[in-house]
């Protein structure tokens, strides 16, 4: 690893400005937009979607080429009524040089913005958009030209420009207005009208349940929540109603004729799935998607065999839902979606050769995206080990482009040149990544900069060829890694379902709602099971319990989820002194958790308690907030007990609401307060430890985290070293008396 370490250490003095070049913040894109408010909003029929969401951000203002493109779609169950670019432009000192930027929508001119606009002192621009030029999917782009030197012409029709010189548009947002389209009765659409896959990043399901919901019939729900979320890729939400339809789409859960005449949709007289129009709304694209059969038993049947599969395995009206296959059975840590564990992750596994090839003197990113295990334990180890190959091919004489090497946006180095004495060259290094990057979720991304050397992504010429290619036996290397976390968790439950993913089809999980369970406390438990599905790839069937069955030791064994408000949900109220967060209309009260060690606290440099003061001095005027607790489960150690709560029902909040940036002091915690429009992390609990560790191991790890414990060990080891010192002293002086006593030569 001396090589990676050189690489590094070189490409270490550019890191600040690289990072403005690669966008190498902390947090993730989303978040950033969340925390400047450029993030998409819906209104009515308004969507509006920011240019940082398309793109638009520090690696692109950098870019030294002329041209930016920005896909985007439209919603394909609506059309398009009015379109407009709202563009904001910088310092007025940024458009020097500037002759104008052009703007097109689909290869069509919009506008020509000239010095007039750029310099204004009126900084924003709106640019009408003919809809008649916007499909479903489509292009924004923006050409900047820059003034000529008196005497010079340009040497080609597209020409670099310098980097910063896009800087000059701050940012700007698409603003889209449009009516519903009628739908067609067929089943092929779906996940329409619930969820555009290219548009939403967010979608609703609106949920039809029997009145009360019985338990059997939440655990269908859940399922279902599970299905949509493997099939959907966005962040979902489950509004639900008793024994009523809404006014708009919804899934509805049929159980027999009797239902089905309460609710004035037709009866199933087998398992099926059925697409009808609205009972109020016929003709339009508000449609309900029945599912179930004519007795309990048929409804259960139809919703095993839809789970089995895909959403879009449909087609037409209607579609009778036979027995599934036997499932098959997943263990720990055998998502489909994550990497397997104990062996190394090959660069040809995750993309194919193409995707891995980068052709043309354009510039640009090869990305790649997997998920391992988010409790994959490195330490006491510093760093991975990425081992790198790539080929650079150029024409002779050529400069080679500048391959930069990001990882969850940290930067790792520059790559070093290749020797081009032969064409295409390869080469190869190791490039160290530090622990504390690595995550459930990562991304590695190659930055392809031809700087001055590039054009506009023309056609090359004959003999002409550039190419930037990463080899498929590149290989980020995992396998002597198991597993290992030190929990409550808060950031690893948002962002990767843990630990209730370690086991994929959820056996070991519980969902505990109340007798007196309000709809917003199911829809969030729905969309919570949701996004699990997404991170694993598999429909979860967890066990639902009410909260007397949990105590009976139903729960015993399984990581909890529990849904609902202290005068809601009766283990909430049992185990509120429990809690780091004590929750109760018109009393929020941050606590230490009963049976917290302060001992232990003092042994970490009382973080626990400097949490809870900040926590305290944060939440001191805030009466309203929605809340998410992680504690060791009481009813069983070493499983995890995850609560979503508030003072009252009404203000709770679906789960995606707590995805995203919050202010925190660490990475981790054990409450994440949604509050006054903005999150807050604390770790304020005890924690404890989940997975396999040598005794060794656990020894330095409890050392290693409660580090104050070291400064008496190290006067006992001290205290010991002295006494074995004065033994071996007193021995070596008694040895040395009895050699004078006996005459021999001292």
């Amino acid at each position: 690893m001396t090589r990676a370490r050189e690489v590094r250490g070189v490409a270490l003095a550019g890191v600040a400005a690289l990072c403005a070049l690669a966008g190498c913040a902390r947090q993730p894109a989303r978040q950033q937009q969340e925390k400047s408010g450029q993030a998409r909003r819906d209104e009515g029929g308004r969507t509006l979607l920011p240019l940082a969401e398309l793109g638009l951000d520090d690696a692109r203002r950098y870019n030294t080429q002329p041209t930016l493109t920005f896909p985007f779609f439209a919603r394909a169950d609506r059309v398009l009524t009015k379109a407009r670019l709202l563009l904001h432009f910088g310092d007025p000192a940024d458009a020097v040089g500037v002759r104008r930027i052009e703007v097109l929508v689909n290869q069509e001119p919009i506008a020509s913005l000239g010095p007039e606009v750029l310099r204004s002192p009126k900084r924003d621009v709106v640019l009408p958009i003919e809809v008649k030029s916007i499909g479903e999917k489509n292009q924004l782009t923006l050409r900047l030209e820059l003034e000529q030197e008196k005497g010079k012409e340009k040497e080609r029709p597209c020409e670099v420009v310098p980097a910063g010189s896009w800087k000059v548009v701050a940012s700007g947002e698409l603003e889209l207005d449009s009516a519903p389209l009628p739908l067609p009765d067929d089943l092929a659409l779906l996940p329409l009208p619930f969820i555009d896959r290219r548009f939403d990043r967010e979608a609703a399901v609106p949920l039809v349940l029997a009145p009360g919901a019985p338990q059997a019939e939440l655990r269908l729900a859940a399922a279902l929540a599970g299905w949509l979320g493997v099939d959907a890729g966005v962040a979902l939400r489950f509004p639900v109603t008793f024994g009523a339809l809404p006014e708009t789409s919804a899934l509805v859960l049929l159980d027999g004729p009797e239902r089905a005449a309460a609710l004035g949709v037709p009866a199933l007289d087998k398992p099926q799935i059925r697409v009808i129009d609205h009972p109020r709304h016929p003709g339009a694209n508000v449609k309900l998607v029945l599912v179930g059969g004519s007795t309990p038993a048929e409804l259960e049947a139809a919703v095993v065999s839809l789970t089995s599969d895909s959403v879009s395995r449909f087609t037409g009206p209607s579609a009778l839902l036979t027995p599934p296959a036997p499932a098959a059975q997943h263990g720990l840590y055998q998502a489909p979606r994550w990497r397997p564990p104990y062996k190394p992750i090959s660069f040809d596994q995750l993309a194919s050769p193409e995707q891995l090839t980068h052709d043309g003197t354009a510039g640009g990113n090869l990305t790649l995206r997997f998920r391992v295990a988010p409790d994959l334990w490195v330490w006491p180890d510093e760093f991975v080990v990425l081992d790198l190959g790539w080929t650079v091919l150029v024409p002779p004489g050529t400069p080679q482009p500048r391959l930069d090497v990001v990882f969850n946006d940290s930067f790792l180095g520059t790559l070093p040149p290749v020797d081009l004495a032969h064409g295409e060259s390869a080469a190869r290094t190791l490039l160290d990544i530090h622990r504390s990057d690595l995550r459930g979720f990562n991304q590695l991304v190659l930055h392809v900069n031809y700087g001055e050397a590039g054009t506009c992504g023309g056609p090359p010429g004959p003999g002409d060829e550039h190419r930037v290619q990463l080899a498929g036996d590149s290989a980020l290397h995992l396998e002597r890694y198991g597993h290992f976390a030190s929990l409550p968790d808060l950031s690893t439950f948002v962002d990767d379902g843990f630990p209730f993913t370690r086991q994929a089809d959820l056996a070991e999980t519980a969902l505990v709602l109340s007798a007196q369970r309000a709809p917003e406390e199911l829809s969030v438990a729905l969309s919570v099971l949701a996004h699990l599905g997404s991170v694993t790839g598999v429909v979860g069937w967890p066990a639902v319990l009410s909260p007397e069955e949990a105590l009976a030791g139903a729960g015993a064994g399984k990581d909890l989820l529990l849904v609902g408000t202290q005068a809601s949900h009766p283990l909430l109220k049992l185990w509120t002194s429990l809690l780091p967060l004590a929750v109760a209309p018109g009393a929020i009260k941050p606590q230490m958790p009963a049976g917290a060690s302060q001992l232990l606290s003092l042994l970490t440099g009382r973080r626990g308690l400097l949490e809870l003061e900040r926590a305290r001095a944060a939440l001191a005027s805030t009466r309203t907030l929605a809340a998410l607790e992680a504690i060791e489960s009481p009813l069983t150690p070493g499983r995890t007990a995850v609560i979503f709560t508030a003072p009252t029902a009404a203000e709770l909040q679906p789960f995606a609401a707590f995805h995203g940036y919050a202010d925190s002091r660490s990475r981790e915690g054990d409450l994440l307060v949604l509050a006054g429009g903005k999150r807050q992390l604390f770790r304020i609990g005890p924690l404890y430890g989940l997975g396999e560790l040598t005794s060794w191991d656990a020894l330095r790890w409890f050392l290693a985290s409660h580090s104050l414990l070291l400064v008496p060990c190290l006067f006992f080891g001290v205290l010991l070293l002295s006494v074995w010192l004065r033994f071996q002293l007193n021995a070596k002086i008694e040895s040395r008396l009895r050699d004078v006593s006996a005459g021999a030569p001292t």
